[in-house]
């Protein structure tokens, strides 16, 4: 129990620099969903997102598959964060390059986000591993439930997206 506080705490701070970079970079200043050369980010940010509900549950669900989901899920999003990085310097040639304050937020929530998995593994791994109190438990299910939203919202302007660009064609 002793690592579950302080992952949760981190996961929390995560998910305050993401809603910063994807509410105001990605949704509000750059519209990502809506440009052809900007998809593909947003496909990859998309299926972050789908990944992030299921690995925070197995993170905090006793027992080694659960484990083990988590760890693939884990290299799952760490392949997608590395296609993003990739992508990225094309995708925004049009807006002249990622901004100064939007790097620095992915920097910040990169932290926030090793950490909080690092220290979740951690507690997975120690001899003192125990089930988790009702306040932590309640808090990975609305962790839980917001990131699903989350990852409803991305899809659904992906799909938008698309839509949108084949009526225009």
């Amino acid at each position: 129990m002793a690592f579950v506080w302080p992952s949760l705490a981190l996961f929390s701070l995560f998910f305050v620099a993401a809603a910063v970079d994807g509410m105001y970079f990605h949704f509000r200043r750059f519209r990502l969903w809506e440009h052809a050369e900007t998809r593909t980010e947003h496909a990859l940010h998309t299926a972050r997102a789908v990944l992030m509900p299921p690995t925070i549950a197995l993170l905090f669900t006793p027992g080694k598959a659960a484990l083990v989901c988590a760890a693939v899920l884990v290299g799952l999003d760490f392949l997608v964060a590395l296609l993003d990085v990739v992508v990225e310097r094309r995708s925004r040639e049009r807006f002249g390059g990622l901004p100064h304050g939007e790097y620095m937020t992915h920097l910040v929530a990169t932290v926030f986000h090793v950490g909080a998995e690092t220290l979740a593994f951690a507690g997975r791994l120690s001899d003192t591993a125990d089930p988790l109190c009702p306040a932590a438990n309640a808090l990975v299910i609305a962790m839980v439930v917001g990131s699903s939203l989350v990852a409803i919202q991305h899809v659904v302007l992906l799909t938008r997206g698309a839509r949108a660009r084949r009526a225009a064609a």
